[in-house]
């Protein structure tokens, strides 16, 4: 039996939904020595920069999931948003990472490749502990922020006042099938205003008010390349590898040109547009 249980072996990206995670796994797949989610990519069979082209595609941000890049290591057994199989121990989990039937996992775990996964909650499971745990910090009070989860993610209409969490309707067709698995309920309301639903889903939704202290990277950080390009300079150092920049360039370059229609990217109005005060819980 393989052990699957090697720290060294494992990243873990610990951000709130919507604040540019999946942007960022991207960009830390530039580093040679972790593994790529796309196998075509891995294979050399295309490079990053092409794989971009699969993202993102459509042109409405309320499908913004469809299409987003996704990982299927260890799915079916364990949850990055919710409570699920965070009990299970560690010999049970690696009876069940064995298990997996997920061939390019163990492709990638034969190579020596690093693993790069994400957690949407403060609790990192028993099984990475000790793993690099990369934070991407948000400021709840953020205005952008704020502004990004109503367009992508929990859009809220002005005619039925109802709220609509985007990761659980099943009327998106993910590319994932745990949302019609598990049947998590999408819908919420009716709010009086759209403040009202952000008020909501800041005190209840787990996946986005945990408490996350010391971040290694802002959401804000995450609009300015060369802030990017430094994070993953010193991460690729600290892993004893290197980085495509030029790849690094493309991703940030095609992730932003899909917020074009709604982002200023004049860094000093962004800051100036932002709330001050303490982030919330």
């Amino acid at each position: 039996m393989i052990n699957y249980i090697d720290p060294e072996r494992w990243i873990i990206l610990q951000y709130r939904s919507g604040a540019g995670g999946k942007m960022l796994l991207l960009c830390l797949m530039t580093i040679d020595k972790i593994a790529h989610w796309d196998p075509d990519v891995e294979n050399d069979l295309i490079d990053h920069s092409d794989s971009l082209l699969k993202y993102w595609r459509d042109d409405s941000m309320s499908t913004w999931l469809k299409t987003e890049p996704v990982t299927h290591w260890h799915s079916e057994f364990y949850s990055r948003t919710f409570p699920r199989g965070d009990s299970i121990g560690l010999e049970e989990y690696n009876t069940r990472m064995n298990a997996n039937k997920n061939d390019y996992f163990k492709l990638c775990w034969s190579k020596g490749k690093i693993i790069l996964d994400f957690l949407h909650k403060s609790q990192v499971p028993s099984w990475h502990q000790g793993s690099t745990i990369i934070k991407l910090g948000t400021n709840l009070d953020d205005l952008l922020y704020q502004k990004m989860l109503l367009s992508k993610l929990i859009p809220w209409d002005p005619i039925t006042k109802i709220g609509t969490c985007c990761w659980n309707n099943p009327m998106i067709n993910h590319r994932s099938d745990n949302v019609n698995k598990f049947k998590n309920q999408f819908e919420f309301g009716p709010f009086q205003d759209s403040e009202s639903w952000l008020n909501f889903v800041f005190q209840n939704f787990s996946n986005i008010n945990f408490k996350m202290d010391n971040p290694d990277i802002l959401f804000r950080d995450l609009l300015d390349f060369n802030k990017v390009e430094n994070f993953i300079s010193n991460t690729a150092k600290n892993l004893l590898s290197s980085y495509d920049k030029t790849a690094l360039k493309k991703t940030h370059e095609y992730w932003m040109s899909k917020h074009k229609d709604f982002v200023d990217f004049d860094l000093n109005n962004l800051y100036n547009s932002n709330k001050t005060g303490h982030p919330r819980p």
